[in-house]
């Protein structure tokens, strides 16, 4: 069902260069040729996972890939927050403060590969970082991360020191 190749095949990201055609002595260097992606393919995103360093078409628009994008790491810190669910603390924890944008369904990764590094958006034809905004990197999110996790061991016991809920995480 696919529309046809994808300009992934291409090792340039530019859709004026993948849709360039080449000079040819018919066409007159006087006309100018309409080389903006049709509406609908403006929306149209790639990806690109790490280490592979494989390019996907994304399964969802470069709008709700850079919304996500923009929020995915506000999102993460307000469920930590907020959550009351001793299993859902624990996976949030485990994963860690997410560093670059990420979406099972709509940008799924080869397996091996560890994370989206890379994000090309038709409708300028750049590549951009897949970081979220806001997100802390190396040793600033380490630091958060041991953060999360000392606060988080501190509500696991009561006063004398044992494990609150009986040991039994309800969620």
């Amino acid at each position: 069902l696919s529309p046809g190749p994808s300009p992934s095949l291409s090792p340039s990201r530019s859709p004026s260069k993948i849709l360039s055609p080449s000079p040819s002595p018919s066409v007159s260097p006087k006309k100018k040729l309409n080389l903006d992606p049709k509406p609908k393919d403006r929306n149209f995103c790639e990806y690109c996972c790490a280490p592979s360093r494989t390019w996907k078409a994304a399964k969802m628009s470069c709008e709700v890939v850079e919304m996500m994008r923009m929020q995915q790491f506000g999102q993460y810190m307000d469920r930590i927050k907020k959550s009351t669910c001793a299993a859902e603390m624990r996976r949030l924890l485990e994963a860690g403060p997410p560093e670059y944008v990420s979406d099972k369904h709509g940008l799924p990764m080869p397996e091996g590969d560890t994370h989206i590094e890379t994000l090309w958006y038709a409708s300028d034809g750049e590549e951009r970082s897949a970081r979220l905004e806001g997100a802390p990197t190396g040793a600033e999110r380490e630091a958060l991360w041991q953060s999360l996790r000392e606060f988080q061991g501190e509500g696991d016991t009561d006063e004398d020191g044992e494990q609150e809920g009986g040991g039994e995480a309800q969620s």
